[in-house]
């Protein structure tokens, strides 16, 4: 049996006097932990941990004072997380990044009627009275890919490696959005199997787009593929699996010979935003640098560097949710303190209104070591 592993992090105050109208308010950062699994198991224990840190250091700056207290919940599965607050009396929870997570998360805080703010889904069922996620919902991506799809106005084809409840949603936007052909569904093998006898017929008269559903790794597997064919340079590959593309993934895991890869994302790394051009406000430039650099130092996990966007967002998640800590006494005050709030962080501007999220989201290019940012949309 996987043992709970329960990890109090507290604020140290920089004065012994504090308000009378000071009260301790607590928040569980919780996470589902996989032994077997190596990105769901240290390594994203040291993500969150740097994460954490970097948001309490900020925090301090603005409220040196401040009681908040957080706490980890590291577990086999969210009821875990909701577990803990009940018993510490927290004001919500945070986290549970993958989609099927979040959205039992998101279940557990409807019933169990405490606020939960999640990282990164945008599955339009992860938001209901007590839960927001900080992703953009399906009806923004929507809008962003029409206006991809008019860039690259050409039939569409959308390949699903798995069934997940994300990779589902995205087909359907996708199909919103585009003029869609086929879908292609299955494994990652049997996907290229039915591909690659299409890919002559489909490219013989027009340009073809590829959009992406599923995990990074899987799209990966199949972007070496579909590079392996005549027909490579009528492709455009087009992909919006969340903060998962980053350039040192890409760098990583595919040949520079990728010509015409897409990246439809709501994070960009801020550098290569302010070198094309592109308005960055100092508050996001200097909150990204910092997080860069602390990760820079920050040693490998069996091989794997931590340097993902995820970890960008986690921290200002937390940041955000510290933020509205300062501003309630009650779970009913934390969960409003969501509800109209702005939030320039290391992953970009939030603007929230009645718990949706207003986020920037750009089209970039891979150009075989880094992505450039071509246009936000």
């Amino acid at each position: 049996m996987f043992r709970k592993m329960l990890t109090a992090v507290l604020f140290t105050t920089a004065s012994s006097q504090i308000n009378a109208n000071d009260v301790e308010r607590t928040i569980v950062i919780g996470e589902r932990i996989i032994e077997l699994n190596p990105w769901r198991n240290d390594l994203i224990k040291k993500q969150y941990r740097v994460a954490i840190q970097l948001a309490l250091e900020e925090h301090r700056l603005k409220k040196p004072n401040s009681t908040v207290k957080l706490i980890e919940s590291f577990d086999s599965q969210p009821s875990d997380g909701f577990d803990l607050a009940q018993t510490a009396g927290a004001l919500g929870v945070v986290g549970y990044l993958y989609s099927a997570d979040s959205f039992e998360a998101s279940q557990i805080a409807l019933a169990k009627k405490i606020p939960y703010l999640a990282p990164t889904s945008p599955l339009n069922a992860i938001k209901n009275e007590y839960a927001y996620s900080m992703a953009a919902t399906h009806e923004d991506l929507k809008k962003t890919f029409q206006k991809v799809s008019k860039r690259f106005d050409s039939p569409s084809i959308v390949v699903v490696p798995d069934a997940s409840l994300t990779n589902f949603e995205y087909a359907r936007i996708y199909q919103e959005a585009f003029n869609v052909v086929k879908t292609y569904r299955g494994t990652t093998a049997q996907i290229w199997l039915d591909l690659k006898k299409d890919l002559p017929t489909l490219t013989l008269k027009n340009n073809l787009n590829i959009l992406f559903s599923g995990y990074a790794f899987e799209q990966t597997d199949l972007i070496h593929l579909i590079e392996s064919v005549p027909s490579a340079n009528k492709v455009n590959m087009i992909a919006h699996p969340q903060w998962n593309y980053c350039s040192g993934f890409l760098s990583h895991s595919l040949t520079k010979k990728a010509r015409n890869l897409y990246i439809v994302s709501d994070y960009f790394d801020t550098a290569k935003l302010d070198s094309h051009g592109f308005s960055i406000s100092t508050e996001e430039r200097d909150s990204f640098k910092r997080l860069k650099n602390r990760i820079s130092k920050e040693p490998k996990i069996k091989g794997n560097s931590i340097d993902e966007p995820i970890v960008y967002v986690l921290k200002d998640m937390i940041s955000i949710a510290l933020d509205a800590a300062e501003k309630s006494q009650s779970r009913e005050e934390f969960s409003k303190a969501y509800s109209s709030l702005s939030y320039r962080g290391a992953s970009g501007t939030y603007h929230v209104k009645d718990k949706k999220s207003e986020r920037r989201i750009y089209l970039g290019k891979w150009e075989g070591q880094f992505v450039k940012p071509l246009m936000a949309l």
